[in-house]
């Protein structure tokens, strides 16, 4: 802002350089009755002390009712935005008072004031401190000189004395103390008996302020260190948590505050730490509480969604460690699953041999150690795929988890699994389902689908109520995928190779039922039993389909295609040409009629597509023949017709009857009767080369395989061309188009730079 024309009086001012840069900034300050004067405004000092130096030199009293302002804008100066202030501002200083007619208006009063009556002994005293302190809350300059007095300390001290004498009143205080603590970022300040007094606030079922101490939690877990994570960790247990969910008493939007505390917990604390508490909330049935009074209540508070989709992938997430562990030869823990694996399905497939059936299978190569490690155990029949069944679980994504999976399931799904292969007995050893090969494809698929990572912060964005109705969601959901992939298998006929093909398929199924919220087990099953293979073919060709109507089959796309088609049609015709001068061996029709010793004829178009190039030699020298063995020249200008089939003169004159051979020949007539003959040996080189003759003799191309050439890179030029509106409806209509500007004086906000 420039100064000139206008002098502002005032004391004059002295040291600071005004430099961009330097602390201490000069600039003009008004108020309403008095005369603008100059100020050096430091940027050292806090905002509060230079209102009030402001404020004795003019006189004003209660200098902290008043704060600078943007003379223009009338926004306020903060703490946090002083430092956007330049050399030559022009402020204003204004009174900032809660209007007198107002029902919540109280009496302002400086901090020092206020710090003093709450360190009173007078309840009510402290009381009405509490009040105006809540009012003043949102105030950032009144708000840091409170902390910077020592005053949050105060507060939070002065709550703990008089927390049963606050009542009602105790979750305002609460949430000013949480506002105060986001806005200074001074977590440091709490101590371990007032978070132990806000957690017993927040664990009461029966108390009124349990959504503000939950709320207060909650960001210390987010925003302070692990100090103050460990000791609200070890404030609040889980089970203090499942006892406030299932209380009659608890309010539903404490509930949710409980989740989202919650979520919180589980997501800063340390990995090993994650575990210990997921165990707590699985044994403590945490998960069912959840089910029955949060999931499926009549008009849910904003956020519910939200919170328990937050919560089932964090839960999710302690799976993703299993996933990604492979199995350990040297743990015991692996090592007792494993064995229990084993048995459990030798046992099922006991109940199902056929007669005369080996326990290990011949075409498959077993160790020694396998051997003694599992002398009665099928391991080819299983499924297995490698020399030890420890290697098919080591492989990664799966490791672990796939073993945990397929052994429940084993074990609590026992007449399932016994059927699994009890199928198997009716197909041949091709066309049998592998048991472990499709278990490992189905933990991968279930892991993309339900996003189960080592990702400490999920992205689930919707949440499951089947995840709610059981403790073991995973493997339920697990167990009823095998049944899936059988009959998945079954209807597409595949084959021990079509395994990952397989589990495509059964990934797009479970995608199109999870769409829909099922309430339990019983209707996802009968919604996947309904999406069979037919099904999810047809919605799949009709998701293709209706795509291609977006993009390939509206008016701007049919557009776009016939303005591509020329440039296409012109470089399949190119590839045509470039066919025909690389040349060809063709058979030698007349070889016994006139005695030549030659059995093929070579022929060659020229580079510049005038001259036809050809003679009789052997089809072993090298291509393509260089022109100048190739004597023989027959000019286009001299062509004057292209015959194909029957028509030609030399099947005509062949002593072998016409038939399916002569579907390839066609020859060229020039000059008045003579004519150079060809027989292709392909129907690839046959279109290739009628079509070159067809393009040098000025006409369309006419066999199929050219115009498959044209629709197919059209096709693939399509989709690049719209890559950038995939799934995005594309109007018939063009926009209209903006009316001509007035005139064409462009304003340019920077000069442009001198050439």
């Amino acid at each position: 802002m420039s100064n000139t024309g206008r002098q502002f009086p005032g004391k004059p001012t002295s040291g600071g350089s005004g430099n961009p840069g330097s602390a201490i900034l000069k600039l003009a300050v008004q108020t309403a009755g008095q005369q603008p004067m100059l100020y050096e405004f430091d940027q050292k000092q806090p905002l509060v002390a230079i209102v009030r130096d402001v404020c004795s030199k003019w006189n004003l009293s209660n200098p902290d009712n008043f704060c600078f302002q943007h003379s223009d804008t009338k926004d306020y100066i903060t703490e946090k935005n002083r430092g956007n202030l330049k050399n030559g501002a022009l402020l204003q200083i204004a009174e900032f008072t809660v209007p007198s007619d107002s029902p919540t208006s109280i009496e302002k009063k400086e901090i020092p004031v206020l710090c003093r009556e709450l360190m009173s002994e007078n309840f009510q005293q402290v009381k009405l401190a509490i009040d105006v302190l809540s009012k003043d809350c949102k105030n950032e300059d009144r708000v840091t000189q409170f902390v910077a007095e020592g005053g949050l300390t105060t507060l939070m001290s002065r709550i703990q004395d008089f927390s049963e004498l606050l009542g009602p009143a105790m979750s305002s205080a609460l949430s000013m103390v949480q506002e105060m603590l986001m806005y200074c970022n001074r977590w440091e300040l709490l101590n371990e008996p007032f978070i132990a007094m806000v957690a017993a606030l927040g664990s009461n079922p029966a108390g009124s302020s349990i959504s503000s101490a939950l709320s207060l939690l909650e960001s210390v877990l987010k925003c302070s260190g692990p100090t103050g994570s460990i000791s609200v960790a070890n404030c609040i247990s889980i089970s203090s948590l499942a006892t406030l969910l299932s209380s009659p008493v608890c309010k539903l939007e404490d509930r949710v505050s409980a989740l989202a505390f919650l979520n919180a917990l589980l997501s800063k604390t340390s990995p090993k730490q994650r575990n210990e508490l997921l165990q707590e909330v699985y044994q403590s049935k945490l998960v069912n509480i959840m089910n029955r009074t949060l999931v499926g209540q009549s008009g849910p508070p904003p956020g519910l969604g939200t919170r328990l989709a937050c919560f089932q992938g964090l839960y999710l997430s302690c799976m993703g460690k299993k996933l990604m562990t492979p199995f350990d030869t040297t743990d015991k823990s692996h090592q007792t699953l494993l064995s229990t694996f084993m048995t459990t399905v030798q046992a099922s497939m006991n109940r199902y041999r056929p007669v005369g059936l080996a326990s290990i299978s011949s075409s498959t190569t077993v160790s020694s150690t396998q051997s003694k490690e599992f002398p009665n155990v099928d391991i080819a029949r299983m499924g297995f795929t490698k020399s030890h069944p420890a290697l098919d679980f080591a492989e990664l994504p799966g490791g672990i988890l796939s073993l945990e999976c397929l052994t429940y399931y084993a074990r609590s799904w026992s007449e399932e699994c016994d059927q699994h292969f009890a199928s198997n007995l009716s197909r041949s050893a091709a066309q049998q389902c592998p048991f472990v090969r499709s278990g490992l494809a189905l933990v991968r698929v279930l892991s993309e689908i339900f996003c189960v990572t080592e990702n400490t912060y999920p992205t689930h964005t919707q949440h499951y109520t089947l995840f709610y109705s059981s403790q073991q969601f995973f493997e339920e959901f697990f167990s009823l995928g095998m049944l899936l992939f059988n009959k998945t298998w079954r209807e597409m006929g595949a084959s021990t190779v079509d395994v990952d093909k397989v589990a495509g398929v059964v990934k797009k199924q479970v995608l199109a039922v999870i769409k829909s919220d099922h309430a339990d087990w019983a209707a996802i099953k009968g919604a996947l039993w309904d999406m069979n293979y037919t099904r999810i073919s047809t919605l799949i060709e009709e998701e293709k389909n209706r795509v291609e109507d977006l993009t390939t089959r509206s008016a701007p796309a049919i557009d776009l295609s016939a303005r591509l088609l020329p440039s296409i049609t012109e470089l399949v015709k190119k590839q045509r040409l470039n066919t025909l001068v690389k040349g060809a061996f063709f058979p030698n029709f007349k070889e016994k009629e006139k005695g030549r010793q030659k059995s093929t004829l070579y022929c060659r178009l020229h580079t510049h597509h005038m001259v036809i190039h050809w003679a009789e030699c052997e089809s072993t020298m090298a291509q393509p023949v260089p022109y100048a063995q190739l004597p023989n020249t027959v000019l286009l200008s001299e062509v004057r017709e292209l015959l194909i089939g029957k028509d030609c003169p030399h099947v005509k004159s062949s002593s072998k009857k016409p038939g399916t051979w002569s579907n390839f020949a066609f020859a060229i007539i020039y000059n008045n009767e003579d004519y150079l003959g060809f027989l292709a040996e392909d129907e690839t080189t046959f279109a290739s080369w009628v079509d070159g003759f067809r393009i040098l003799l000025k006409q369309p191309m006419s066999e199929e395989s050219s115009q498959k050439d044209v629709d197919m890179i059209l096709e693939m030029e399509m989709k690049v061309q719209l890559l950038g509106v995939e799934n995005t409806l594309i109007p018939d209509q063009a926009p209209p188009i903006p009316p001509d500007p007035v005139d064409l004086d462009f304003h340019f906000k920077k000069a442009l730079p001198h050439s």
